[in-house]
């Protein structure tokens, strides 16, 4: 198992993270607010965290060997500040 905020992910680190055979992918996402991220983590990167997720996801989706064995998961914090985004963010983890 392998946990990220994916801040830090390009296309030739989501090739590595594949050819490693990592069985979980875990993406650390709190809201799909932009506003609300930047008020969580003190960071304006919240464009930048969905797209690599995003591109992870595309790259891993490419290939049926991937797609089939490495199994991904969007990690919450639920807070007060949060929790009315639950069912959005079952609908972009679903997507």
């Amino acid at each position: 198992m392998f946990a990220t905020n994916a801040s830090l992910l390009s296309k030739s680190v989501i090739r590595k993270l594949l050819e490693l055979k990592v069985d979980d992918i875990g993406f650390s996402l709190d809201t799909l607010d932009a506003e609300k991220y930047r008020s969580i983590r003190g960071v304006n990167l919240f464009r930048k965290v969905k797209g690599n997720i995003e591109s992870f996801l595309e790259e891993r989706n490419g290939d049926p060997l991937y797609k089939k064995n490495v199994y991904t998961t969007i990690q919450m914090v639920v807070t007060d500040e949060t929790i009315e985004e639950l069912p959005s963010m079952i609908g972009f983890t679903h997507e």
